[in-house]
């Protein structure tokens, strides 16, 4: 979210601008992956993405989103902060074949697509198992995505196949 900020700012304030790279560890995206027009949604994609481009992590996107769209912007910097954080925290854990594929694509609905390459993961009564040692700790992202997409009356699944994980969702955009 500073990150977020951060970009809104811009250089009209150079003294809130310093202070907020300082908070965020003065990471500053240098390289635009998204450039929609739409500051909220291209800084928390261009911020994920240049971690994932650090991590060795290949990345195709496919984005398709006016710029004047109207959206809850902390409610979809959560959903796309948390989805590209997991799948690249997803992606660390192997050795080769690193790779993230995001679609993001608002027509009637808002269409999110997220594939990523992963161990297996075990998805129990709709929720997976988190594989970390202190579970209670680990598990809360999914959790915030599911309250907002209900809250948005979104629809969404996920799965793991063949050493992909894919997260799909469709938010009206009637309901933003």
């Amino acid at each position: 979210h500073l990150y977020v900020i951060g970009s809104m700012i811009g250089s009209e304030n150079v003294e809130a601008k310093k202070y907020i790279e300082n908070l965020t560890e003065k990471i500053i995206t240098t390289k635009m992956y998204s450039n929609t027009g739409n500051v909220a949604i291209d800084s928390v994609i261009n911020y994920e993405l240049s971690k994932a481009e650090k991590q060795d992590i290949k990345t195709n996107l496919n984005i398709v989103v006016p710029s004047g769209i109207q959206n809850d912007v902390e409610n979809l910097v959560t959903i796309f902060g948390n989805l590209l954080d997991n799948a690249i925290e997803g992606c660390c854990r192997l050795t080769e074949e690193k790779q993230i594929f995001f679609r993001l694509i608002a027509e009637e609905a808002l269409f999110l697509s997220i594939r990523n390459t992963s161990l297996p993961v075990t998805i129990q009564n709709g929720r997976i198992l988190t594989s970390k040692p202190n579970k209670e700790a680990h598990g809360y992202g999914l959790g915030r995505i599911k309250y907002i997409l209900d809250k948005f009356e979104g629809e969404y699944s996920f799965a793991y196949k063949d050493g992909w994980f894919v997260y799909a969702a469709e938010i009206p955009l009637n309901q933003q």
